[in-house]
């Protein structure tokens, strides 16, 4: 999947003044996806809704301006929302732990958004397309709240606020089934295209094409910060993520700026181009017993600061947990899977795809003590001279398994799931359930 997104193609206003965030980096080419990975360009279908409800029609609902003028708000019969005075009576007036539900595609231009949400927002599948930008996250916080089949188009601009997400600052709920387009989404610490934190949260079957996130530390295409929770079949697919922290690690991630105590993300996709200094192609920082697996990451990296420990790689900056089964390409990395391997840590299963840097694959650029890579590959792309080797500072493993070219005939695929993956006779396996 390149990243000219559809959605896009119709950007929304311009960023609201001259220190906002552009939409163009000057210098950084967009990643380049070879024509052999192209079987990303037509996604199946997200999982469809077990429980969708019958279209309720918003005829004559035009001259209703209060969110409690259709329904009871309990979960059998919820609240519709069929215009932009409903919309903004339900984000003032609530959102309290009612159900809600939007009954039409909505057309607003407004700055009006939510504190918590603790109850359910059923998108109904339809579009809210706003035309202003936003100062905030839709909601500033989802408190066991559900956020789910919505399509949302805006910008956001909050960019001395921590905890900014398009759909939300902080989550302990769940979102699903949620697509987020966008040009810009900014904001200072743990900043996400969904959510700017989750803690033992769930993001499903959701996308972001999304133009710029900018924000200082723990920044990724998802979520910013994570501590436990999952995530999983995203998509990200963002021009630029970037940190404007001029001093210490940025903990950039296509999928997840930083994880910690634990944490999953799986059956994910991204590709970015990242600017900052500890960056990941899925996760800039991730914590001790963070579960990394079944992902792809594409894109390049453009150094950015000073003072971090940590450089950038394909899958984690840092990594100190499972990093287990999935490939990547990040063009400028300093190693193929993870900077720095904490102890204990582990990698298996995993390819990447060579490009002009580095002629010997590095599986870390560094090593703790206890650390293990079981089947790790590198894809030749047929420029030749490719070898496999753990560390480059302070070996402390060594590869297990060492192989030149990948194929169903010699990668180790028995742990390799089809229902996650599918295979080819040539050229690396693709993620089935990825959303679109």
């Amino acid at each position: 999947m390149g990243l000219d997104a559809p959605g896009l193609d119709a950007p929304g206003p311009d960023a609201p003044g001259p220190d906002a965030p552009g939409r163009d980096a000057p210098g950084l080419d967009a990643p380049v996806v070879d024509a052999a990975l192209d079987a990303f360009s037509s996604p199946p279908d997200a999982p469809p809704r077990a429980d969708a409800p019958p279209e309720i029609l918003c005829g004559g609902a035009g001259a209703l301006t209060s969110y409690a003028d259709l329904g009871t708000g309990a979960p059998s019969d919820p609240y519709v929302i069929c215009n932009q005075a409903q919309w903004e009576s339900f984000l003032t007036d609530g959102p309290g732990s009612a159900s809600y539900r939007l009954g039409a595609d909505l057309d607003i231009a407004s700055d009006i958004r939510g504190s918590s949400l603790m109850g359910e927002l059923d998108g109904g599948g339809h579009v809210v397309v706003n035309h202003a930008f936003w100062t905030g996250p839709l909601f500033a916080s989802l408190v066991g709240g559900s956020v789910h089949d919505l399509r949302l188009q805006t910008n956001v601009d909050a960019q001395t606020t921590d905890q900014v997400g398009a759909i939300a600052g902080s989550a302990t709920g769940s979102v699903l089934r949620v697509t987020v387009l966008a040009d810009f989404v900014t904001g200072a610490d743990e900043t996400g295209g969904l959510l700017g934190t989750c803690t033992g949260c769930t993001v499903s079957d959701s996308s972001v094409s999304i133009s710029r996130i900018s924000g200082m530390a723990d920044v990724g295409g998802v979520v910013g910060h994570m501590t436990g929770g999952e995530i999983r079949r995203t998509r990200s697919s963002v021009l630029q993520l970037d940190s404007r922290l001029a001093t210490g690690c940025a903990n950039l991630g296509g999928i997840v700026g930083s994880m910690a105590a634990g944490g999953t993300v799986s059956e994910s996709y991204a590709e970015s181009t990242l600017v900052g200094l500890g960056v990941g192609g899925i996760v800039g920082d991730a914590g001790l017993g963070a579960d990394v697996h079944d992902v792809v990451a594409l894109g390049q990296y453009a150094a950015m600061g000073s003072g971090c420990s940590f450089a950038a790689a394909g899958v984690a900056g840092n990594g100190n947990g499972v990093i287990a089964r999935g490939w990547t390409k990040i063009a400028n990395v300093s190693a193929g899977i993870a900077d720095h391997l904490g102890i204990g840590a582990s990698v298996s299963d995993f390819a990447a795809v060579h490009g002009a840097v580095p002629t010997v694959y590095l599986v870390a650029r560094s090593c703790d003590a206890g650390t293990s890579a079981t089947n790790v590959v590198a894809f030749d792309d047929g420029s030749g001279g490719l070898g496999v080797s753990m560390c480059s500072l302070a070996p402390a493993a060594t590869v297990a398994t060492e192989m030149y070219f990948w194929s169903p005939a010699n990668a180790p695929m028995s742990s390799w799931s089809a229902a996650v993956w599918s295979f080819s006779s040539s050229g690396l396996p693709t993620l089935r359930n990825l959303p679109p």
